[in-house]
């Protein structure tokens, strides 16, 4: 929600409905895919996302003033 408040305006519509679709489409995902799988390897599934998130932002983050593990 934030990048659609600090967007320019042609572009703000855009950015606002990204919103709605990422969380309809992680609602969707687990709900189609969770009832095949064990609890366990869907929670492990669940898992890499945010993994593969934090390995790529602390690889290739922008500069900041505030550093990340000093």
């Amino acid at each position: 929600m934030y990048i659609a408040e600090v967007s320019e305006a042609a572009n703000r519509g855009a950015y606002s409905s990204t919103l709605g679709i990422f969380w309809a489409f992680g609602n969707f995902i687990p709900n189609a895919i969770g009832p095949f799988m064990s609890v366990m390897w869907f929670n492990l599934l669940l898992t890499c996302f945010p993994v593969a998130f934090f390995i790529t932002f602390y690889f290739w983050e922008g500069d900041t003033i505030f550093p990340c593990w000093s």
